[in-house]
């Protein structure tokens, strides 16, 4: 029975020293692989291993990179996670990587692809492609242009009417700007606005908030940690609110399903949707394994949401705080505004070249508190 015991502790005592023994080799040639690799890139800190550089960030991430590119260059290397990251720190560096092809991809672990297996953001070719496109098509629906100016003005007119109703009384600005911003997107993209209180505006204003509670570093994160832990903390909602995508995603395919059903491939297209499927039809005919999908079309759909509203919404709110802040600046611009615009019309986009203060004010703004420091990786 003793000597049972004792060949059971034998065996186990090998068994931890073989699993021992093996940790280490693994450990000596993952270091030594990494060293491999650091020498074929550019010099940087050098991090934990396993973890990185991550621990040292702490809560403004841009700030530890400004110091790092104080003292390593313009270009430096950062190991976040099992991945190393090449960091780019001046305008020259970032106009020349911009301009590379080879850099026009996109990690399948940021926010907007992840639920996707075969993302066109994760190829440089494909995204350029579809960016490209993209841009002709909201070219051509008077993005930039007098009538999506008119629509903004429009949308403005229903926020005001919604601020009146207050009263005079305290309310929160910020759950009237989210329905407000993204309805101007809701035209470019479906064709028409939501109610404030439409179900699927709900929805859209939830998917906005949750993406706009993500952290520079959570989003860092994700684009450095390896892709099945990414998804396995999308599918859990540890990353977002999966109910809430998912919601969102139904309204997207819904609102493909009936372009589909209404959209005369004669007449011109109303809408980045119709030009889409337009296409993406004309490209199915020449090539059946083209990348322009309805899958590429919806997440198309969540990214242009996602761009182009939270930037504007938090843009927007800093500069009504800082109005508030600096009162004698915010009485300034109100002067400004009466001699320009007046009373009795909207403001339109050519009376900025007649208001240096407010555009400088505005300028100000985005270089005191800059909406994202710390850009999306590529790839």
């Amino acid at each position: 029975m003793v000597s049972n015991i004792l060949s059971i502790y034998d065996l186990l005592l090998n068994l931890v020293f073989i699993l021992l023994i093996t940790l280490i080799v693994a450990f000596i040639t993952y270091l030594y692989n990494e060293y491999k690799v650091r020498q074929l890139l550019p010099p940087g800190p050098l991090g934990i291993p396993l973890m990185g550089y991550q621990p040292f960030f702490g809560k403004d991430l841009h700030k530890v990179v400004t110091k790092l590119g104080e003292k390593y260059g313009s270009v430096f290397t950062i190991q976040m996670g099992f991945k190393n990251i090449v960091v780019l720190n001046d305008w020259e560096a970032i106009k020349e990587g911009l301009h590379n092809d080879a850099l026009l991809g996109r990690p399948k672990t940021v926010l907007f692809t992840v639920g996707n297996t075969n993302s066109s953001a994760s190829s440089p070719h494909n995204w350029q492609d579809t960016r490209r496109f993209s841009l002709q098509v909201l070219r051509d629906l008077g993005f930039g242009k007098g009538s999506m100016e008119n629509r903004i003005t429009d949308e403005i007119r229903i926020l005001i009417k919604h601020v009146d109703e207050a009263n005079g009384r305290r309310f929160n600005i910020h759950k009237c700007l989210t329905p407000s911003i993204s309805n101007n997107i809701c035209h470019l993209v479906f064709g028409h606005r939501f109610d404030y209180n439409d179900p699927k505006r709900v929805a859209f204003d939830l998917m906005l908030e949750t993406i706009s509670k993500k952290s520079i570093i959570t989003t860092a994160f994700l684009s450095a940690a390896p892709l099945w832990l990414t998804k396995r903390m999308y599918s859990t909602g540890a990353i977002n609110s999966r109910k809430v995508f998912e919601t969102v995603a139904g309204v997207i395919r819904s609102e493909i399903s009936s372009h589909k059903k209404s959209m005369n491939p004669n007449n011109k297209f109303r809408d980045y949707i119709d030009g889409y499927l337009a296409e993406m039809e004309v490209r199915q005919r020449k090539d059946p394994n083209t990348h322009f999908t309805p899958q590429k079309l919806a997440e198309m759909v969540r990214i242009l949401f996602g761009a182009g509203s939270n930037a504007v919404q938090d843009s927007i709110e800093w500069l009504l705080l800082l109005c508030v802040r600096y009162s004698e600046h915010q009485k300034r611009i109100h002067e400004e505004i009466d001699s320009v615009v007046g009373r009795d019309r909207s403001p339109c986009y050519a009376d900025r070249l007649h208001m240096p203060f407010t555009q400088a004010f505005i300028n100000e703004s985005f270089r005191y508190k800059t909406k994202l420091p710390f850009n999306f990786m590529r790839w």
